[in-house]
């Protein structure tokens, strides 16, 4: 087992705590989201469900790398037993291990999520994850903003899809045993549902992107006239420049 991965797999976890933590509490008044189909409006809630089930695959991938370092064998074989059933404990390999994807993981959530804590410094009290258009609300088109007009989304997207390399690549706990079954460890891969739920869920992602952009570009129009307009003209993509 390799001890590298076990701080690094819970800095992924507490990475993402903070992109998926809202700054400022949603107001009771100027949501503009209400007449949109519940899967637009669902979306904060999602993101705080996947925060336990992203602390679950940390916790288990440390427990089980802690696990072949104790002492007391008994508790060794116990751990290995509940997290890693399909592995034997006796032979301990080190199938738990940093890989390439999960670096490479580790970094989209890195990146996504500073570009994230960067919107909510540039936007201030106006950042929240319902859509809303406060008392005194400005536009704001400096910073990350001077770029794309919905930074956030692209942060989210990437620490969306650096979840999905560094959870589910070869050499964590879900590719290694919850998807082994009776293989041997030594050959994991990820069972292929696996990467079909996270490309759906990562689909879903981008359409919901995609709506509330051009729900927030609609309200921003409405409420700043000229002054988005000639921002529109001036920053034109919303995600990814050159792609949309």
């Amino acid at each position: 087992m390799s001890l590298v991965r076990a701080p690094l797999i819970l800095l992924h976890a507490i990475l993402y705590q903070l992109a998926s933590t809202p700054p400022n509490k949603s107001p009771a008044k100027g949501r503009y989201d209400g007449t949109e189909a519940p899967w637009i409006r669902i979306a904060p809630l999602v993101f705080k469900i996947q925060q336990p089930l992203v602390w679950l695959c940390t916790l288990a991938d440390i427990l089980l790398i802690l696990s072949h370092h104790l002492p007391a064998p008994a508790l060794r074989a116990s751990l290995h037993a509940v997290l890693c059933p399909s592995a034997p404990a006796a032979s301990s390999p080190p199938f738990i291990r940093p890989t390439v994807p999960f670096f490479s993981g580790l970094a989209l959530v890195a990146a996504g999520t500073l570009l994230r804590l960067t919107c909510y410094r540039t936007l201030g009290p106006f950042f929240t994850f319902d859509l809303a258009l406060l008392p005194k609300h400005r536009l704001v088109t400096t910073g990350p903003y001077a770029v794309v007009r919905h930074p956030a989304y692209l942060g989210s997207l990437l620490t969306l899809a650096g979840l999905g390399l560094a959870d589910l690549s070869s050499g964590g706990w879900i590719a290694e045993c919850v998807s082994a079954g009776a293989r041997a460890p030594a050959r994991p891969r990820a069972l292929p549902w696996a990467w079909a739920v996270f490309a759906v869920w990562y689909a879903w992602w981008l359409a919901v992107g995609v709506r509330r952009a051009r729900m927030e570009d609609a309200a921003l129009r409405e409420a700043f006239g000229k002054q988005w307009e000639a921002y529109a003209r001036r920053v034109t993509w919303w995600f990814f420049p050159g792609v949309l």
